[in-house]
């Protein structure tokens, strides 16, 4: 209830000159309110408004908010990534998957598969597309790239998700995803008696472009590109180097028998390597070796 003024309230009437005093009024009902004041222990006259809590049912009630998700990262050859194990973790911390899809983008990290299906993210998981084995090799060409792409994959995740599983590329995807590097011709690559080969110094060149030894190997199996002497014994592949398993020298010739090719073979070459490789290294084979061999 608000308190009449101390003051004395008049009234005019214009047309009349008329005055009414209230003063004597007023001042009973202000002396009223002090006494009533005083006998609760206030200094003085003023009425202080009651501050009332406000029960807001919007309060924070949610869980944690995403950007504090810390995730167990594991390492791998091909990568750093988030295990099932993180994700299962990171749920029983409060967090919805929603957050934790979130997080995990933000951070810039990629799951397992097995961490993708959890989350109902499957469309990472590029064996879906479309991927060939080539020479024990696993790949995607350029039209299973585009089926990724539709489903919403972004260049830069089919990359990081194709190294954390085991997945290469041909020439054209290569080319599309911006990977040329990895096209061995760029490097230099000749045709010797019918057999496409890097040398020494092409492998080279593909090492100070920031290829890797082991994806020099594997894209030179998924582009038919082999390798001559000095480069196979740098890349830590001597075992293509047939003169170890014996070889004679007749007529001026050198050639490879039966004996010398199944050595080959025990080391884990194939027909097609040693007939290959044979090319290469100018090796001729006897001729129960060549009937094994088939021409």
């Amino acid at each position: 209830m608000r308190s009449l003024s101390a003051k004395s309230v008049v009234v005019y009437v214009v047309l009349g000159f008329v005055s009414v005093a209230c003063s004597n009024a007023n001042d009973a009902m202000i002396s009223s309110v002090r006494r009533t004041n005083q006998a609760g222990g206030e200094s003085s006259g003023a009425v202080e408004p009651k501050v009332v809590a406000k029960n807001d049912s919007t309060a924070d009630q949610s869980s944690p908010a995403q950007e504090g998700i810390t995730f167990a990262i594991s390492n791998s050859e091909s990568g750093s990534f988030v295990d099932l194990a993180a994700v299962a973790k990171a749920r029983s911390a409060g967090y919805s998957d929603a957050q934790i899809i979130s997080s995990l983008k933000s951070q810039n990290l990629f799951m397992s598969s097995a961490a993708a299906n959890a989350l109902a993210q499957s469309k990472y998981i590029l064996k879906q597309y479309g991927v060939q084995e080539v020479q024990g090799v696993l790949a995607m060409g350029l039209a299973a790239v585009e089926r990724a792409r539709a489903a919403g994959v972004k260049d830069s995740e089919i990359i990081a998700y194709s190294k954390l599983q085991g997945i290469s590329f041909g020439v054209e995807a290569l080319k599309s995803l911006g990977l040329s590097k990895f096209v061995l011709a760029n490097h230099g690559v000749q045709d010797v008696n019918g057999v496409l080969a890097m040398g020494l110094a092409a492998v080279e060149r593909a090492r100070a472009a920031g290829v890797k030894d082991s994806e020099i190997i594997t894209y030179g199996k998924l582009q038919g590109v082999r390798f001559g002497v000095n480069a196979l014994n740098s890349l830590g592949l001597s075992k293509f180097v047939l003169s170890q398993y014996g070889t004679a020298v007749v007529d001026g010739v050198t050639a490879m028998g039966l004996a010398a090719v199944e050595r080959a073979k025990a080391n884990g070459l194939s027909h097609d390597d040693i007939k290959a490789y044979a090319k290469l290294q100018d090796i001729f084979f006897g001729e129960k070796a060549l009937a094994l061999l088939g021409s």
